[in-house]
């Protein structure tokens, strides 16, 4: 009688989480309802639909787990000895619905705050998704046209941005750090300070990057473990290499999509942070004495190898300006660390040419026969627009009146700021530089509704259950 009062109990439990986790897709429904009436949530529609069959896929397979329990448990109680399944499956249906919930919440909390949070910051939030959408397609654009991506891939959401207490930017890729594997968007964290300077949106770029290497199936680490003897990488720094390959790789993708600009920014970033020793921690990323010299010396090559893969000629004058760029950046950067003991990094930086080598213009896996260098783009038309939008238009206190992509806009800003910070400018110029940055997002952003592709509630049946599948983390346990 004892045992079956405890396996009644833990019925009832489960039968109150079930009907309260029934009740999940439609509060998804209703930011949908916001997203279809033109609300707040409606540039986010393929991203509330890919949540809500996400969602309404795993009650279905939540379901049928129940009905497992439910027979477990009849049996349990005529036949003791049974009780053992009965646990098992008990728990495992209690693990899947507090996994549920998790994927939920963890999306809740994005789209509540566009939903709650003032106009000024959800303005700033607006703009930051279109940045990263702008980012984000046009690797997967690039990847169609290659022939490199699978419907898998095809089927990815872009990220959504979000307000949090950090530091820096951060992203929760799917398939890490979200502690719920297999969602179907990625989510970028990004300080609230940041609202007030628009230029700051060049760290997007950088998180982007690391969503697409998830998205493509990409393994950096493995490639410098693998691949380093084809490039000359000594054995005896390997492991340093392969610790900060996708963080490396990530800033040079945010240079194909940003172009300089991202370089210069990174070094406002880095520039109170500690140089480091490359001997010494465990960080993913490289020290910043090291991570602005490896992005100036990409930024040399940014022209001069990007023409070969299509065939075509470099452009002389944007190969010149980067390289004097490049120069002037690695200079700055030295200046400010003059007292740093060079020693310790110089077979790191005597390794760069190698290093980026094997990560930019080698096949990887997941991308093979093409390379990294060929998802990104940033042309001398590009670099030339940019130029001209910062000078004529955002440094002289006007909104761009040239048609110019999200991703392109923010580096056009950064260049303005810079101007504006030559010239002595003060607060009520930044500001506002900051607002015609945000009206420039906001005019040549890609207008539409954001529907699922056809064939994307297969994928999301898929991912729905892989995420019910994989076995608990202790971690989940505790």
């Amino acid at each position: 009688e004892m045992l079956a009062g405890l396996q009644r109990s833990k019925m009832q439990n489960l039968e109150q989480w079930m009907v309260a986790v029934g009740e999940l897709p439609a509060q998804v429904a209703a930011w949908r309802q916001q997203a279809d009436e033109g609300g707040l949530l409606a540039q986010h529609q393929s991203q509330i639909d890919a949540l809500q069959g996400f969602l309404t896929r795993l009650q279905r397979i939540l379901k049928e787990r129940w009905e497992d329990v439910l027979a477990a448990y009849q049996i349990s109680l005529e036949t003791p000895e049974n009780l053992t399944t009965f646990r098992e499956k008990a728990t495992f249906v209690e693990f899947l619905v507090r996994r549920v919930y998790a994927a939920w919440r963890f999306y809740k909390e994005r789209f509540d705050q566009r939903l709650g949070v003032d106009e000024f910051h959800k303005r700033f939030l607006d703009v930051a998704d279109e940045v990263a959408w702008s980012a984000y397609r046009v690797c997967i654009d690039q990847a169609e046209v290659l022939g490199t991506i699978t419907d898998r891939q095809r089927f990815k959401q872009p990220p959504l941005l979000h307000f949090q207490d950090s530091a820096s930017p951060v992203i929760y890729a799917r398939s890490r750090r979200a502690l719920i594997p297999n969602v179907p968007v990625h989510i970028i964290d990004m300080p609230y300070y940041e609202a007030s300077t628009a230029w700051s949106l060049l760290a997007i770029h950088h998180e982007v990057a690391h969503g697409l290497v998830q998205d493509l199936g990409l393994d950096a680490g493995t490639a410098v473990l693998l691949q380093g003897d084809e490039v000359g990488l000594a054995s005896a720094r390997r492991a340093r290499w392969r610790l900060w390959a996708e963080e490396i790789l990530a800033d040079c993708m945010a240079v194909l999509l940003a172009g300089p600009p991202f370089v210069r920014e990174l070094m406002d970033v880095l520039f109170g942070v500690d140089p480091g020793h490359p001997e010494r921690g465990d960080a993913p990323h490289p020290p910043p004495f090291l991570r602005i010299p490896m992005a100036c010396t990409f930024l040399r090559t940014l022209e001069a190898d990007r023409p070969r893969l299509a065939g075509r000629l470099a452009d002389d004058q944007a190969d010149r300006i980067y390289g004097d760029l490049a120069e002037r950046y690695t200079e700055m950067w030295q200046a400010l660390h003059v007292q740093v003991d060079v020693a310790p990094f110089q077979p790191y930086l005597a390794e760069m040419d190698q290093m980026l080598t094997l990560l930019m213009d080698t096949p990887l896996m997941g991308i093979q026969p093409h390379t990294l260098r060929q998802l990104g783009s940033f042309t001398p038309g590009d670099w030339r627009l940019v130029r001209r939008v910062a000078e004529d238009y955002l440094a002289e206190g006007e909104t761009s009146g040239e048609a110019i992509k999200p991703r392109l806009t923010i580096s056009a800003a950064r260049i303005a700021f810079d101007q504006l910070q030559a010239r002595g400018a003060g607060p009520d110029q930044l500001e506002t530089l900051h607002e015609h940055t945000l009206e420039t997002v906001e005019t040549y952003a890609e207008k539409g509704t954001r529907a699922l592709m056809p064939g994307e509630e297969d994928f999301l049946q898929d991912l729905a259950e892989a995420f019910a599948s994989q076995p608990p983390a202790l971690t989940e346990w505790e």
